[in-house]
């Protein structure tokens, strides 16, 4: 089962939900994945993401990927060069 993590009001969010299911029931997603719906941040000051292995080794620990000089939310996940944080 998909677990689904949102806040109030967000009913722009059941379309994305909706379609992750699909691809959950179609075998394309992993169902152990997480999806988060959250409101859209209009002056951001900071963006980032976290993951919980190293992407290239898989090795197990945090590493938080963030941009706090841009004010952009797409520099991360766009491949820009971010700042890096390892935790264990």
């Amino acid at each position: 089962m998909c677990r689904v993590v949102s806040g109030n009001g967000l009913d722009g969010g059941r379309k994305v939900i909706s379609s992750y299911q699909r691809d959950i029931h179609g075998g394309g997603a992993n169902e152990l994945n997480e999806v988060l719906v959250q409101r859209q941040v209009l002056a951001p000051r900071m963006s980032g993401l976290i993951m919980s292995h190293e992407q290239n080794s898989d090795d197990p620990y945090y590493l938080v990927e963030y941009d706090d000089e841009t004010r952009r939310t797409d520099t991360v996940t766009g491949g820009y060069p971010a700042k890096s944080l390892y935790l264990p």
